[in-house]
């Protein structure tokens, strides 16, 4: 019988050697990109401040989903982590798979009473964007519709910061289309690194078909369609905010084109892209959303 816990590798000693292992586990960067992302959202989408209290159980409630996702996400993945990432907490003995299951639905049972302060649409957004994740690590994630989780999720999310702050109209449509095209760009970008390991176990999502060229255009082509057309509507609105967002959007871009000869051979490059794309993405939605408010 296959043992779940496999002996641990050095590392630091003791109980600080699990919380590293606990944080790795809910995949920090992107947790932590989303966070910073929806915070700043939530301040553009209310107009100015809304109120360190509010913020905060803003984030919170963004912060748990992402947990409860990405803990089940490599309680899932624990068998072939073994085989391509065996550094990986639970593979690496650091955590126990029970000890991330557990994660998970804490954060899933803290999520609720969290989530409802925020009124009835709201929360339903909530479990819709969350559900939407769960459903990925479940079932979508090897397969060529693990992107709808992603645009079901992260337009769920962009939504909800819309209906907490009382300001979502039909205008608020508009955001749809480019929203689209920077969750596919995120979503791909963070397969990116991973393409031939998901290959070797049959993951096959939208990355693993297109092979590394084609995913790398895929993402610098996309990235340049959405920065310029943030930057373009920044400059005809006159957003200073957002035209200096959707600039630095444009430059990361620029960066990470620079780097295709890289990128199609060392995985390490492939991470830097994600690195990149991540923050990209980020700042160009905030920019053009910061523009639409301010032209609303």
């Amino acid at each position: 019988m296959q043992n779940d816990a496999l002996p641990a590798r050095p590392g630091p000693a003791g109980g600080m050697r699990r919380v590293v292992g606990a944080v790795r586990l809910v995949h920090p960067f992107p947790v932590g990109a989303v966070v910073l992302t929806s915070a700043l959202l939530v301040v553009v989408a209310h107009r100015g401040n809304p109120g360190l209290f509010f913020l905060t159980r803003a984030a919170l409630v963004v912060l748990l989903s992402q947990i409860s996702v990405g803990s089940l996400n490599d309680y899932l993945d624990r068998d072939l982590d073994r085989r391509v990432q065996p550094e990986k907490p639970i593979p690496s003995g650091v955590i126990l798979p029970g000890t991330a299951l557990f994660i998970s639905l804490a954060s899933m049972v803290a999520l609720v009473p969290m989530a409802a302060t925020f009124g009835t649409v709201a929360f339903a957004l909530t479990v819709l964007g969350t559900a939407a994740g769960l459903l990925y690590d479940l079932w979508l994630k090897p397969t060529p519709f693990s992107w709808v989780s992603y645009l079901v999720g992260f337009m769920s999310l962009v939504t909800w910061i819309w209906v907490i702050a009382g300001h979502l109209t039909s205008a608020f449509l508009l955001a749809y289309p480019a929203g689209l095209l920077l969750v596919l760009v995120a979503h791909l970008a963070q397969s990116f690194p991973d393409i031939e390991s998901d290959r070797e176990t049959n993951q096959l999502g939208p990355a693993a078909r297109l092979g590394p060229s084609l995913t790398f255009s895929a993402i610098v082509v996309g990235l340049a369609c959405a920065t310029i057309g943030a930057l373009a509507t920044g400059l005809v609105w006159r957003s200073v905010p957002g035209i200096l967002l959707d600039s630095f959007g444009v430059a990361l871009t620029i960066r990470i084109a620079s780097l295709r000869r890289f990128a199609l051979t060392s995985r390490r490059a492939r991470l830097t892209v994600f690195h990149l794309a991540a923050p990209a993405v980020a700042v160009t939605a905030v920019g053009a959303l910061l523009a639409a408010a301010a032209h609303a």
